[in-house]
């Protein structure tokens, strides 16, 4: 029976040396079969290829001769690959030199010079190895050095050795690096960003910001330079963003028109062997919110909405509903769905006279699950908070949510209230509403007079009609 992979995270110390600048400049190699791929791919490339390949045929005279049947055009596959052979290595020549002095410099860096000490400088700093069984498997180091001032840390290295990359291994060193980075000292860091290199083969930037049909000479539509990117990605998962669909839908000038190119998009990315994502960021209210949410589109879905937390205070004083589990669930997404879609009652509630206003530094963000096909049919919502310094957090820890939160949970130990939230409708009452039931003038109280209360009594006249006789009440019967 076969034991189960023990996956190790350690940080790098002094006896790691030597394997520490070995990995280093071998991770400015891998930009070498970047450089190649991205050169073999060229027109450029493709045209020398083909036009020597077609003067070896020439001067040798192996064009296909019909007279042997179909056999007789395979005769040019050997000069297709005699030119092809020496002009793959005159291009990894010619782009090895400066690979190769990529990674002299990374090793020759000021982090390297006692990477130990460097990244021990701040505690949100950090170079981790992965181990898988006590085999290297790759490393990620992040610098915060020059946090206090900039608020920034900067993504120095990361690598994974093969065969590891198609495993997903790059997203667990990155997972692991920032929430080291972004929760050991909360606030120091605020962001992260990564060297950049045109040619690294993790991450490429396709910015189309100037790709403006009408007004950029090299206009390409935007459609055909997505497909193209996602075609030519590398094997393994990938995980395509879009930045903006409501400036995409701007340059296409029409809803459908950029439905129907999403849809082509998502299709291609759907038919990699790999798992993989499409990302999209888009501003609400939109006319193509509706229709990327539909299951035709996409059976299985992660839709997530940022919120004011400003907006469940309001829920909470007003309708007197606590986000679940302080209510029930039913109860609190009848009430809350219908305000948060209403941008401009939203936008009064938060930014109004009484409206906590917004921050742009917590945010609460509502969770729409779908899930694949039959194996999960049902749609699940959560709230979950969210601080630029932290990421994803609890909602009691949403600074705006903290003490109402705490406040409910203490009144939840009385067995009163938990009765109360088991009904369908609301028994409480606003101070508001209770400042004007006192108002309401009773029935049954006498006012404008302050004489004393008599003891009840009855008066009664009689008429011509009535029958009375104090001596003999029953003359009038006939006994």
């Amino acid at each position: 029976m076969s034991t189960p992979a023990q996956f190790t995270f350690r940080a790098v110390d002094a006896t790691d040396d030597k394997l520490v600048r070995f990995m280093v400049a071998k991770q400015q190699l891998v930009l070498l079969a970047a450089a190649n791929r991205r050169t073999y791919l060229s027109p450029i490339f493709i045209f020398i290829w083909l036009a020597l390949s077609y003067l070896f045929v020439d001067y040798l005279g192996w064009w296909p001769d019909t007279r042997y049947g179909f056999i007789a055009y395979l005769r040019p596959l050997p000069a297709l690959a005699s030119t092809f052979m020496p002009l793959i290595y005159i291009v990894d020549w010619a782009n090895r030199p400066s690979v190769e002095k990529l990674g002299r410099d990374a090793v020759q860096g000021e982090d390297m010079a006692d990477f130990v000490e460097y990244y021990s400088r701040n505690p949100a700093s950090g170079f981790w190895q992965l181990k898988i069984n006590d085999h290297f498997v790759g490393f990620v180091g992040v610098d915060a050095n020059n946090a206090k001032i900039t608020k920034t840390a900067v993504l120095r290295h990361l690598f994974v050795q093969d065969p590891y990359p198609p495993t997903g291994i790059y997203h667990d060193l990155l997972a692991h690096a920032l929430k080291h980075c972004l929760t050991v000292t909360p606030g120091l860091v605020e962001q992260v960003t990564a060297t950049d290199c045109s040619l690294n083969p993790h991450v490429e930037i396709h910015d189309l910001s100037e790709n403006v049909p009408g007004y950029y000479k090299s206009h390409r539509e935007t459609k055909i330079v997505i497909q193209e990117a996602v075609k030519n990605a590398s094997p393994g998962p990938l995980d395509v963003i879009i930045d903006s669909i409501d400036t995409l839908c701007s340059d296409i000038g029409s809803v459908s028109a950029t439905y129907k190119a999403l849809y082509d998009i998502f299709s291609l990315i759907k038919a990699r062997r790999e798992p993989s994502r499409l990302i999209l960021h888009i501003v609400g209210p939109s006319p193509l919110l509706p229709l990327l949410c539909q299951p035709a589109f996409s059976p299985s879905l992660t839709h997530v909405i940022a919120h004011p937390p400003a907006l469940l205070v309001h829920l909470a004083t007003e309708y007197l509903t606590l986000p679940p589990p302080l209510s029930p669930e039913p109860k609190f997404w009848a009430i809350f769905r219908p305000i948060s879609e209403r941008v401009s009652e939203a936008e009064r509630v938060v930014l109004g006279p009484n409206g906590e206003g917004y921050s742009n530094d917590e945010l609460v963000l509502e969770m729409i699950v779908r899930g694949h096909g039959d194996r999960r049919r049902g749609v699940e919502r959560t709230l979950h908070g969210w601080l630029r310094s932290r990421g994803l957090l609890p909602l009691a820890e949403v600074a705006l949510l903290a003490p109402l939160l705490s406040k409910s949970r203490t009144q939840d130990s009385d067995p009163a209230n938990n009765l109360m939230e088991k009904v369908s409708f609301n028994l409480n009452l606003t101070a508001e509403q209770q400042t004007l039931r006192a108002q309401v003038p009773l029935p049954y109280e006498h006012q404008g007079s302050d004489q004393p209360r008599s003891s009840p009594a009855i008066y009664y006249d009689p008429d011509s009609g009535d029958d009375i006789d104090d001596d003999d009440p029953d003359e009038d019967l006939d006994i």
